[in-house]
């Protein structure tokens, strides 16, 4: 009887947690990167940005992840309406320029439009960087 409750109670404990395992909304992976790299990922704004609250700010102008070799190979950000935003670098609701750069130079880029981001729950969002052909 005593391992039929706990078969039935071990899903409420594990997932009764608040958030446990936080690991950011927009997270590229970094693949075919060989023995040694070192590249950082940015996020600048281009345009508007809006809080937490929806309002309208000046504030979460650029976030900015460094991956450096040899066991860094996952950059993760947070966007302002997580709950737990602050732990990654954190991007506010507006549009981002995402950025690799290695040694200064950008390598590859893309546009990432989070202005319409009301989800009530903030979605996870994966890319992955080709370090060694330098393309998302």
């Amino acid at each position: 009887m005593k391992k039929l409750f706990l078969f039935l109670l071990l899903p409420f404990l594990s997932f009764g947690q608040n958030n446990p395992l936080h690991t950011g909304e927009f997270i590229i992976n970094l693949i075919n990167y060989g023995s040694s790299w070192n590249v950082t990922f940015t996020a600048t704004a281009i345009d508007a940005r809006w809080d937490k609250n929806y309002q309208l700010t000046s504030g979460y102008e650029n976030a900015s992840r460094t991956l450096i070799s040899p066991f860094q190979t996952v950059a993760r950000f947070d966007l302002i309406i997580d709950p737990n935003a602050g732990v990654h670098p954190v991007m506010a609701i507006g549009l981002y320029k995402i950025s690799a750069i290695k040694n200064g130079v950008v390598q590859a880029y893309f546009y990432m439009d989070w202005r319409t981001s009301d989800y009530g729950a903030c979605p996870d969002v994966y890319f992955k960087y080709d370090y060694s052909n330098k393309r998302f």
